[in-house]
């Protein structure tokens, strides 16, 4: 009796078969990621700018509360400004690696919440190049 074994063919086709899968399930995991990313960073800087806005309106500390946004980092502050801000009270958020953001400042006022100015836009960007805007407008109503 002959012992049972694969053949060549049959292992060259199952090798082809993962190749081919794996070949299409790579880009798709990739795309997933960079999605992913992107959602994380919206999620964090809206948070945090709620937060930013809700800390205002409760007049914590008796300031402004503010959000700036920078390359890969959202930083929380308490002050007028982000120049001349309490840096002991820094509270600072990581975006993930394959995103990246406009560079940003938004001050809510205190007891009303709403944010310095007419408004700004902040544009996140993954490395595939998908994008998403959140937007604060005048009145401190965060959208995205």
């Amino acid at each position: 009796m002959r012992p049972k074994s694969f053949s060549l063919l049959e292992v060259t086709l199952s090798i082809g078969i993962i190749v081919i899968i794996s070949g299409i399930y790579i880009p798709v995991y990739l795309s997933y990621q960079h999605r992913n990313g992107l959602d994380i960073a919206v999620s964090s800087t809206v948070g945090t700018l709620r937060r930013a806005q809700s800390l205002s309106r409760a007049v914590a500390g008796d300031k402004s509360w503010g959000v700036k946004i920078q390359n890969q980092q959202v930083t929380l502050f308490r002050g007028q400004n982000y120049a001349t801000r309490d840096v002991a009270l820094d509270e600072n958020i990581n975006l993930p690696t394959n995103v990246t953001a406009t560079t940003n400042e938004v001050v809510f006022s205190k007891f009303t919440g709403r944010a310095a100015g007419s408004g700004t836009t902040i544009n996140l960007v993954s490395s595939d190049n998908e994008q998403k805007n959140v937007n604060v407008n005048q009145e401190g109503t965060v959208s995205y």
